[in-house]
């Protein structure tokens, strides 16, 4: 349960151990943190929220790294190059970028400041989801578009 800002696990048999494999990956002043273990680095960054209403809310994006795979993923990041410009991420090699389906609006952003190998459409009202493929399709080749949940995808070498 989560209550003010704190998170707190209901009690049973595990909740001790698994509290102690929790790592806050909040940056704080930061403009990132960065946590590894064994061969997976993980790295996040503070994005403003998608939306004004939203603004308030606390919104993280992550690069994961997973052997020589680095995967990012931005939430419910807003789509404006300015918020990217000192990350810098076009110069890390990002293998899959999964982006919420408004970044897509924003082409140079994708290209110029992530420029990741493949890109993977996220934010998908399930019956939107056949539509936006086709969509896709012509405007965006190449971009992964789930259309079920649970759906899979695997990075090409």
């Amino acid at each position: 349960m989560c209550a003010e800002g704190n998170v707190k696990l209901r009690q049973s048999p595990e909740s001790d151990k698994i509290a102690k494999q929790i790592i806050s990956m909040w940056p704080g002043d930061e403009p990132k943190k960065m946590s590894k273990h064994n061969d997976v680095t993980v790295t996040a960054f503070r994005f403003r929220h998608t939306n004004p209403r939203n603004y308030q809310i606390q919104n993280l994006g992550f690069v994961i790294q997973l052997g020589d795979k680095k995967i990012l993923h931005l939430g419910d990041a807003e789509a404006r190059s300015e918020h990217f410009e000192h990350l810098d991420l076009a110069s890390l090699g990002i293998d899959a970028a999964i982006l919420p389906v408004w970044f897509f609006q924003k082409s140079s952003l994708i290209t110029k400041q992530i420029a990741a190998r493949h890109l993977i459409a996220a934010h998908i009202a399930t019956a939107q989801a056949e539509q936006i493929k086709t969509s896709f399709a012509k405007k965006h080749p190449g971009v992964f578009v789930p259309t079920k949940a649970m759906q899979t995808w695997q990075i090409p070498d």
